[in-house]
């Protein structure tokens, strides 16, 4: 086996301990740490990496890069009393580099964990082929470590069941009485971003194919404005400057429901921005990225939240709209 062979299940947590039931999803991130045996070298080595898991129903998947798990069943869930149960094994791949050590060769086995009461921490032993078809068995563990955005922004991304192609799009809904009822709200910022020629910087979202205006969620550190500015440089790679206010979008009758079973209303502040420097990069979050000079934007597919936020920018309204 060689570094980065088996891989752990994850959970949907914040940064605070915090105690699951087995009815909840583990879909997450999680550090994995392990031991194998090398029997080509003859020693044990010890690994770490970040893995995802993607639960859907009681069948959790693992996204490309890292190797599939083909068992349904999570590794392990807490019962009902709290007390660590065990799971049905889960079995995996794993593709070697083909510039390592092994050469591209492609391992087996099944991983069977324990999770403590908590639901934030796991362990347990995997089982493999080594060399000559010889077993190899060594400890596993893993502990919920990424911040609930990093989460977010991974499973949006890989979130996929494993007879599908494409990731799963998050869902938008407005004055739509099948909506699902919301129950998270995100206080957010996004920007209408301009050069010099008047274009507006838009982005094609990978969650959604639909283009829109860069921005995202606020965390415990930003600043509002702070907020657009940080999420323009790690959605596109430019560097802004805001310069107004468009105005608050709250209207509660949009919603946006997520594959991980959360229903975001809409809380949304959107600013003015100048671009000040930087290089134009696409993202993990991004399709494409593109200046867009005012007279086309009709022309693109987009939410009508996201269209109303345009025009109430190119108005040029002398006070922001509130709403």
């Amino acid at each position: 086996m060689d570094a980065g062979a088996p891989g752990i299940a994850g959970a949907d947590s914040d940064s605070r301990p915090i105690a699951r039931t087995a009815e909840e999803n583990y879909s997450g991130i999680w550090l994995s740490r392990y031991e194998f045996f090398s029997s080509s070298r003859e020693q044990s080595f010890t690994a770490a990496h970040h893995v995802v898991l993607l639960q859907h129903g009681n069948r959790p998947h693992r996204p490309e890069p890292q190797p599939r798990l083909h068992q349904p069943g999570l590794p392990a869930l807490p019962g009902p009393d709290r007390r660590p149960q065990r799971g049905p094994p889960v079995t995996w791949t794993e593709q070697t580099a083909p510039d390592g050590y092994y050469q591209g060769a492609r391992y087996h086995g099944a991983i069977q964990l324990l999770v403590e009461p908590t639901g934030r921490r796991m362990a347990g032993k995997w089982v493999g082929f080594g060399k000559d078809f010889d077993v190899n068995t060594g400890t596993v563990g893993a502990s919920d470590s990424w911040t609930p955005r990093q989460r977010r922004r991974t499973l949006e991304r890989y979130s996929r069941v494993p007879d599908q192609q494409g990731p799963m799009t998050r869902t938008e809904y407005y004055d739509d009485p099948h909506a699902p009822e919301p129950n998270s709200l995100v206080v957010a910022a996004s920007a209408v971003v301009t050069d010099d020629q008047g274009r507006v910087l838009m982005q094609r979202r990978a969650d959604s194919g639909l283009w829109a205006l860069p921005g995202g969620g606020m965390e415990l550190s930003d600043t509002l404005p702070g907020t657009a500015v940080r999420e323009v440089k790690e959605e596109t790679g430019l560097d802004v400057e805001i310069t107004g206010l468009v105005g608050t979008y709250t209207d509660p009758r949009h919603v946006i429901a997520y594959p991980d079973g959360e229903v975001r209303r809409q809380f949304n502040v959107c600013f003015r921005a100048r671009l000040v420097g930087g290089t134009l990069t696409v993202s993990d979050e991004s399709l494409a990225l593109r200046w867009v000079a005012p007279a086309d934007l009709d022309a693109l597919e987009m939410h009508p939240t996201q269209r109303l936020r345009l025009s109430h920018f190119l108005e040029g309204r002398d006070a922001p709209y509130l709403g």
